[in-house]
């Protein structure tokens, strides 16, 4: 572990932290994103936590469905952009699924 500033992408608010020696500047940054208590980083943190959520669903779902790993990374795929709100809808039909 070592000791590292991080800066909040939204109000430049900078965090003290400990992080694995590993950790780049910008995962070091991004901890201090999830750290900080300003609105926007408040609500992106909380995007992104929707959007892990969601990955974790859409593996857990076809974990068993072999021959379908084309329409898991069509979905995986729009997680994101849905997020963001860059897309409004997917909509996907293959046999009953």
């Amino acid at each position: 572990m070592k000791t590292a500033t991080g800066v909040c992408k939204f109000c430049g608010q900078s965090a003290v932290m400990e992080v694995p020696e590993k950790f780049t500047q910008e995962m070091i940054d991004e901890e201090a994103v999830k750290k900080c208590d300003c609105p926007e980083a408040q609500a992106f943190t909380k995007q992104q936590e929707e959007i892990a959520t969601a990955e974790g669903m859409i593996r857990d779902f076809f974990e068993d469905r072999e021959g379908m790993q084309a329409v898991k990374n069509i979905l995986l795929s729009a997680v994101e952009p849905l997020a963001r709100s860059e897309i409004g809808s997917i909509s996907i039909s293959k046999n009953g699924y």
